[in-house]
């Protein structure tokens, strides 16, 4: 885990004995520092990751019963009696589609342990960055939603002429953080403009909405994540392998630009072969979550929104074709949602709180089983009132969600 302070001479790990010292990598830490004041503190950063988690696992068991334990077939001719409409041997002789279904299960399951293990990690950044704003820039978490970013980037600036985050610079002014927090944002808004990561469909023309994010994490996991050297400058790719900027060639004067654009596109072409096997292998079982995922989430939203057909949003294609150099996140939500009503305007002013978290996991969950229910109330089956849980018929959970 990165090290931002040295212990005191005394070895003491208390707040007041602690010595920051200079960053290693004043990119990522900047960006920390940035995302903690978007997320609001320490606390809304934890809920928000813990009830992430709770909804990844509520989402893949409920998807793997839906799919593997419940007999549609019983609960479509459920009109009489409705008996037997969980398979309690669903495990046993499995076809094709239920090892796909388990291995699915596998899959996602894995991949939550994964994200437990990155919480863990946030977790630790977050409370450092808590320290950070507490004890050098004197802010605390509940002030976070009272304040602009620029007043951030004042005290920033003032720190740097203390603690000297940064070495190589004396001084750090606002622009200088921005490019750090956007080294990244910055190319990509480039190469979409430019045309390097366009886009098109035969049929839907270039603005189809293909570019979504599973596509776009894939561009910035093969590009713009292995483009930068550990002085954050593009790398020098001097042999077609290699992912450093040195090399047995640099005794011998400037790279030549010939050399490191053959050799930087084979180490592109083999990325992108890499994850396109990788991406072709887990797409059947990513493709059910998302559908899952996209069903069980607007389930509420429909319940919620009954005037609107569905989630309406600009493609991701779009939003960087709109985005401005240096626009930090938090600016663009702001100006993409002034497109939106005066209301859907007052409501985005009040700031994402810990209520608010707990609520949307909550609408999520109860959003999710409420349309499961109600599809198998349209399909004219008996379940929903022949099915009890506990001593309340299912009709009782729908219409009390409902309320």
């Amino acid at each position: 885990m990165p090290d931002y302070y040295l212990h005191s001479d005394d070895g003491s790990l208390g707040p007041s004995e602690k010595t920051w010292a200079p960053v290693r990598n004043l990119d990522d830490y900047c960006s920390k520092i940035y995302q903690y004041y978007v997320e609001n503190g320490f606390w809304c950063v934890v809920l928000s990751r813990i009830t992430n988690l709770i909804n990844l696992a509520f989402t893949i068991c409920f998807s793997t019963f839906l799919l593997l334990f419940v007999d549609w077939p019983a609960v479509v001719q459920c009109h009489q009696t409705c008996d037997h409409l969980i398979r309690a041997n669903a495990l046993e002789r499995l076809t094709f589609g239920e090892v796909v279904v388990v291995l699915y299960f596998v899959i996602f399951s894995i991949y939550w342990l994964w994200s437990v293990v990155g919480f863990i990690f946030v977790l630790w950044d977050s409370w450092e960055m808590s320290n950070f704003y507490s004890q050098k820039l004197d802010i605390k978490d509940d002030e976070l939603p009272m304040l602009e970013w620029h007043e951030i980037l004042d005290r920033l600036v003032k720190v740097q002429e203390t603690v000297k985050l940064c070495l190589v610079k004396d001084h750090l002014d606002p622009l200088d953080i921005t490019n750090r927090i956007m080294r990244k944002d910055n190319y990509m808004i480039s190469m979409v403009n430019t045309g390097v990561f366009k886009v098109e469909t035969w049929f839907f023309g270039e603005h189809s909405g293909v570019f979504g994010s599973t596509l776009e994490w894939n561009l910035r996991f093969c590009v713009l994540d292995s483009m930068f050297d550990e002085k954050f400058s593009v790398k020098a790719f001097l042999d077609p392998v290699s992912n450093g900027s040195s090399g047995p060639h640099d005794s011998y004067g400037p790279p030549d630009d010939a050399l490191q654009i053959r050799n930087g596109a084979l180490r592109l072409k083999r990325r992108f072969i890499i994850m396109g096997v990788v991406n072709f292998v887990f797409m059947p079982f990513i493709a059910i979550f998302m559908v899952i995922y996209f069903l069980l989430k607007h389930f509420e939203e429909v319940h919620s929104k009954s005037s609107s057909l569905g989630p309406r949003e600009w493609t991701s294609y779009a939003r960087w074709h709109l985005r401005e150099y240096n626009e930090l996140p938090h600016f663009f939500e702001r100006r993409l949602k002034a497109s939106v009503g005066p209301a859907q305007n007052y409501m985005n002013q009040f700031p994402y709180n810990l209520s608010k978290i707990l609520a949307q996991s909550v609408a999520y969950i109860s959003g999710a089983v409420v349309g499961v229910l109600l599809i198998l109330s349209l399909t004219g089956s008996r379940s929903v009132l022949n099915v009890y849980v506990g001593d309340r018929s299912l009709i009782w959970y729908i219409f009390g969600t409902l309320n």
